[in-house]
């Protein structure tokens, strides 16, 4: 079973970033998960926001307005992969459609995202990669699945959330395919 895919994607251009804030956008209801990000980021000395932070449904304006507050250098998204469309247990939807249209009217929260983590199926894929690549041009890496990812029950998933927070920065500071292996 194959579980991680982490493409890296080079950057031209210098990027000073300080200090990194998440936001993860829960569209799942995984209280793993959630846990799992809130004690690494807390551990890294990072700032997360969490939304829906309980039981709440998924409302894009919502996620919308999270995103303009905190602007984020990594977006970590949860929930089944349909094209690049993220959906929840519960019909919720996160159209990427929506999310270009919202971040060409929001450049700042636009360029300011370097890493981003899809939690679902076959969210590593080419195609999957490529669509998320060409809404946030700044994107150092991104982080997803390369065929079926580890249900709610299993441990791997959480441990892949992570890895991905922890190692993040040593990602984006590899200079060489072979570097980005060693990590």
């Amino acid at each position: 079973m194959k579980f991680i895919s982490i493409m890296f994607i080079s950057i031209i251009f210098h990027f000073n970033s300080a200090h990194a804030d998440i936001v993860f956008l829960d569209l799942n209801n995984n209280p793993k998960e959630k846990k799992a990000a809130l004690e690494q980021a807390s551990l890294q000395g990072e700032k997360i926001v969490i939304y829906p932070k309980d039981n709440s449904l998924y409302d894009q304006k919502k996620a919308e307005e999270v995103l303009k507050q905190v602007v984020p250098d990594t977006l970590i998204i949860s929930g089944h992969n349909a094209g690049g469309n993220i959906s929840g247990n519960r019909n919720e939807t996160l159209k990427i459609s929506d999310l270009s249209t919202f971040l060409s009217k929001n450049p700042n929260v636009q360029n300011n995202i370097q890493v981003l983590m899809l939690n679902g199926c076959n969210t590593g894929s080419q195609y999957v990669v490529q669509k998320y690549k060409s809404i946030m041009p700044n994107l150092k890496f991104i982080a997803g699945y390369d065929g079926t990812s580890p249900l709610e029950k299993w441990v791997q998933g959480r441990h892949y959330i992570k890895d991905v927070i922890r190692l993040k920065q040593q990602i984006i500071d590899s200079k060489s395919g072979d570097e980005l292996k060693s990590i």
